[in-house]
């Protein structure tokens, strides 16, 4: 299933915020969730495992913002059960 165009918004939003800001696990994870939940995205899981990745052309500023001890969303996907899930990733 598609993202609604609100989620896409705000997931773009989290992901720039996260790229620009160093946050820890904890605080990437408080940041994606209170985005999802203002605009009422409900019946998702957030993953603190997931892959390190984002556009093609931010990948080394990825790669260095990680390495730096940082977390940045990297996506989202569906659980075998069909849940919606959202992942930040970082060392």
């Amino acid at each position: 299933m598609a993202l609604r165009p609100e989620v896409k918004e705000a997931l773009a939003a989290v992901a720039a915020r996260l790229l620009a800001e160093c946050l820890t696990k904890d605080q990437a994870a408080a940041t994606l969730t209170a985005a999802l939940q203002g605009i009422g995205e409900v019946g998702w899981e957030l993953r603190t495992d997931g892959p390190i990745g984002g556009p093609l052309d931010q990948q080394e500023q990825i790669k260095q913002h990680v390495a730096q001890g940082c977390f940045i969303y990297s996506g989202t996907g569906w659980s075998a059960d069909g849940q919606r899930r959202y992942f930040i990733a970082g060392q």
